[in-house]
């Protein structure tokens, strides 16, 4: 949908692009807003050219004051010179402070809609932190469930067999299927150190699936090998949660909210 910008000062107006984007980071019509900043440019540029011609107008009044002003049969008035001026000068330092304000109205303005983007982007990063936990942890519990259940068969002493591993990664397929989506659809406000740990935890829980025939070059041979995989599997998805916890700034804001209500530290023996 296209919608029209009303102009300001007499310029048309303009034609604006408000497609809402197909996407899950911002809601529609919350690009950023086109047509406040053509006004605060507008407003600029005419306090600017107000400026300049009031500049203009002050210097060609003084010379043609001065022009007119003869020292040897009429002498120079001051008085009626700071007369006709002074009005001039203060209207020119009005210009001038409307212009300052203005600039600064903008510079507002800007720091305004960074803070409320920034915002924005931490509500959209909590809304994908939480669904990407939920999907992993339904990945990590049910891979940890059926690698303990493997653990029984071979009793902790021979690694699982090749077409174990690759069925194991059959079984895990749907619940997998569901970290893949939310990876797809939230890896724009993903933090980068979050992402790695979350495709460390994927690279292991694929290197414990290995399939037959597997090569070294692509899996570790101590992963694929391990007599007790559940290990591993459990250390990385620690690593994505601790991860999470950091960017979101869980212990920080905790650690505020306890000194705003004044809670007391624990005694040293239950620490």
């Amino acid at each position: 949908m296209r919608k029209l910008c009303p102009g300001a000062g007499g310029v048309p107006d303009r034609d604006v692009d408000e497609t809402p984007p197909e996407s899950p980071y911002l809601e529609p019509n919350h690009s950023p807003v086109e047509c406040h900043n053509g006004a605060v440019g507008l407003a600029r540029r005419i306090t600017i050219w107000l400026m300049v011609a009031f500049a203009i107008v002050t210097v060609a009044l003084l010379g043609y004051i001065a022009g007119q002003a003869q020292p040897s049969t009429h002498p120079v008035d001051w008085g009626d010179i700071a007369a006709r001026v002074g009005p001039l000068l203060v209207g020119l330092a009005g210009i001038f402070l409307a212009g300052y304000q203005v600039r600064l109205s903008d510079h507002d303005r800007a720091d305004t809609r960074k803070a409320a983007f920034q915002q924005r982007l931490y509500d959209k990063q909590l809304e994908a932190f939480f669904e990407l936990y939920v999907a992993l942890e339904q990945l990590d519990n049910e891979a940890l469930l059926r690698l303990t259940a493997e653990l029984g068969n071979t009793h902790g002493k021979v690694p699982m067999t090749p077409e174990r591993r690759w069925a194991l990664r059959k079984e895990l397929g749907p619940t997998w299927q569901q970290v893949a989506l939310a990876r797809q659809k939230w890896g724009l406000v993903i933090p980068s150190h979050v992402a790695r740990e979350i495709g460390h935890f994927e690279s292991v829980l694929v290197a414990v699936t290995a399939p037959p025939g597997w090569s070294s070059r692509s899996y570790p041979a101590e992963l694929v090998n391990h007599v007790d995989p559940s290990g591993p599997v459990a250390t990385a998805f620690t690593k994505v949660v601790r991860a999470i916890r950091e960017a979101i700034g869980t212990d920080p804001l905790s650690e505020a909210m306890l000194k705003q209500i004044g809670a007391a530290a624990p005694p040293e023996d239950e620490r």
